[in-house]
């Protein structure tokens, strides 16, 4: 009887292991069925054969073109292929099938944004959330829109309403961070990436968006060399044109080209025929954790978690200081010249505030630099050193300040900038 058994299981084995359609249609199973099809092309398209998948769900939709879980998987798949304008389609039929679901005009809204079609990106959103779409996702893709529209104050709101309905939002913490980088608001959004920089699977694309926001502040070197930490060192070395590029684009152009990867056409041949720069030394491998800290190679990194730009405010005894004669507002859009900006608040006094705390850590490292509040957009108010005439006197004045445990940036596009008194 043993034989037999054994011949049993192996019988009852074999559908499991699998069985080719046309096998299984003759034997009267359901695997030719609808249903099991797109199951089947779901968990092809988890395993990220997306190809496969979608030609079992235009399967299901030729025979039955109604079917909305296959039109749902053909617009996931279709999309994830880089299919955006053929996407459209099917969430079309989908917002017409389902007239009270949010998920299709959500859908539609994601791959309207992707297509640099704001406005109507907008309106779906709109329907979403009428539909009741989750908030957290609609406001996020709102927040995108507007940016690439130009309106970054708006999208800045419109990404914190995001992270309100629910914090957990990597992705769109990393969309806030570049928006305010955008602002040129750059201790703001390292602040913000420092707070999502050690989560799980936060590290890379935390690397990714420090290295935009330092080339959105005209720092190439230095995203590249970031960049090299998350990307093989060729490939963030190809990056080099397209980060050269980055503070030259209109506020709508950076958001195309931080958010979507989207230079303007010019720019594109412009960075394309840009000749590259020479292999630099291999980065030593990245730790399994990220300092949003990124001084100069020869510089002590500082401890984690010591950001200037946000620390917090310690009420300190003011630090006597000689008096100075008043001086008409320093510009370096029209003198070339050069700032280093260590703090960013909301309010002159607590500019005052910040910057004795900041002196009283910073020590002897901005003992003879002048300090300069420049008014911002957003009602922000950043805490600048300087003026220096030279990039070395910029890197000289970051490495002591970050041997002392503080983080700076650089900065050349300082409108008017008055001296603190």
């Amino acid at each position: 009887m043993k034989p037999c058994l054994c011949a049993a299981l192996v019988l009852v084995a074999l559908p499991g292991a699998g069985i080719r359609p046309s096998a299984a249609a003759s034997s009267g199973t359901t695997l030719d069925q609808p249903r099991t099809q797109v199951a089947f092309a779901r968990r092809l398209e988890l395993r990220g054969e997306n190809r496969g998948a979608l030609e079992l769900y235009q399967a299901v939709l030729s025979r039955d073109a109604d079917n909305v879980d296959a039109l749902d998987g053909a617009a996931r798949t279709l999309s994830a292929l880089g299919l955006d304008l053929a996407a459209t389609a099917p969430l079309d039929k989908l917002e017409r099938l389902q007239p009270k679901a949010g998920g299709p005009p959500l859908q539609h809204a994601i791959l309207l944004n992707r297509l640099e079609q704001p406005d109507a990106a907008l309106q779906r959103l709109a329907t979403a959330e009428q539909r009741g779409a989750p908030r957290a996702l609609v406001e996020s893709e709102r927040g995108l829109a507007l940016d690439l529209l130009g309106r970054n104050e708006e999208a800045r709101l419109a990404y914190s309403r995001a992270l309100s309905a629910d914090p957990s939002q990597t992705g769109t913490t990393v969309r806030l961070s570049l928006s305010l980088a955008i602002l040129q608001d750059y201790g703001a959004a390292l602040t913000l990436l420092q707070t999502i920089a050690n989560d799980p699977g936060g590290i890379e694309p935390v690397r990714r968006a420090l290295a935009l926001v330092y080339a959105l502040s005209g720092e190439t070197e230095e995203a590249v060399r970031i960049a090299a930490t998350a990307l093989p060192e060729q490939t963030a070395e190809a990056l080099r044109p397209f980060y050269a590029q980055l503070p030259k684009l209109t506020p709508q152009q950076k958001a195309a080209a931080v958010h979507l990867n989207h230079l303007p056409n010019t720019l594109q041949v412009e960075a394309a025929a840009a000749q590259p720069a020479q292999t630099t030394q291999a980065q030593p491998q990245s730790p399994s954790y990220l300092d949003i800290k990124t001084p100069p190679p020869a510089a002590t990194a500082p401890a984690a978690g010591q950001l200037a730009a946000a620390g917090p405010e310690v009420p300190l005894q003011p630090i006597p200081q000689k008096p100075k004669p008043p001086e008409k507002p320093c510009t370096s859009q029209a003198s070339g010249l050069r700032f280093v900006q260590v703090g960013s608040v909301l309010s002159m006094d607590q500019a005052r505030v910040q910057w004795r705390a900041i002196a009283a850590k910073a020590g002897t490292a901005a003992k003879d630099s002048t300090v300069y509040i420049e008014s911002a957009a957003g009602g922000r108010y950043r805490i600048l050193l300087g003026a220096f005439e030279t990039a070395d006197q910029v890197s000289a004045c970051r490495a002591a300040l970050s041997a002392a445990g503080l983080d700076s940036l650089p900065r050349r596009d300082v409108g008017a900038a008055e001296r603190l008194k």
